[in-house]
């Protein structure tokens, strides 16, 4: 009996600490009222912030412009009223919210690395669809749940990775690709 208790204490232990961030669950009506379809090209955005100092990634986040424009951010800390979130896909991710995105991720000791790749509606619908099933990610799993959406697009030539700063390397080898780093004190969005 005593056995059974600890086991059942660490297992609740253990769950917290995995699942340590927020588990925010929007409903239908906030997520479809706050939707934001973006007039540019259907294209995938990859956000990786980077320690200053070593040069390694601390975060990725993938911004999808498909039908509409989300941000899926697993394991991520960023909030705002105006993208509600369901299982780590923000919707409603207007300029105004990215800007805001983009503030969360500089600092003195981070900047944000953007990469932006134009593709075909068809491809963006797929990861957009991907992000979606996807799920809740659990801490320190961001790359992870990017690069395994990622992967299953043969044309892109992703391999699936834990660490950030490799997923952008791998992305950065992929024809097209628009890269910024957005800084402390930059204008808060690229010009592409």
């Amino acid at each position: 009996m005593v056995r059974a208790a600890i086991l059942l204490s660490l297992a609740l232990m253990l769950g917290g600490c995995i699942y340590g961030t927020p588990n925010y669950r929007a409903s239908e009506l906030d997520i479809r009222s706050a939707a934001y379809v973006h007039d540019g090209p259907t294209a995938i955005t990859l956000f990786t912030s980077v320690n200053n100092r070593s040069g390694a990634g601390a975060h990725s986040g993938l911004m999808i412009n498909a039908s509409e424009r989300i941000l899926y951010d697993p394991a991520g800390r960023f909030t705002d009223d105006r993208a509600p979130e369901n299982a780590d896909v923000h919707y409603g991710f207007s300029e105004w919210v990215m800007v805001r995105y983009f503030a969360h991720h500089t600092a003195e000791t981070h900047h944000l690395r953007v990469q932006k790749l134009i593709v075909s509606p068809e491809t963006a619908a797929k990861i957009y669809a991907l992000a979606r099933q996807e799920g809740r990610s659990v801490d320190a799993a961001c790359a992870t749940h990017v690069s395994n959406i990622l992967a299953q697009i043969p044309e892109l030539g992703i391999s699936r990775t834990i660490w950030p700063r490799n997923l952008s390397d791998q992305f950065a080898e992929i024809p097209g690709v628009q890269t910024a780093e957005v800084r402390l004190g930059d204008p808060l969005v690229p010009q592409f």
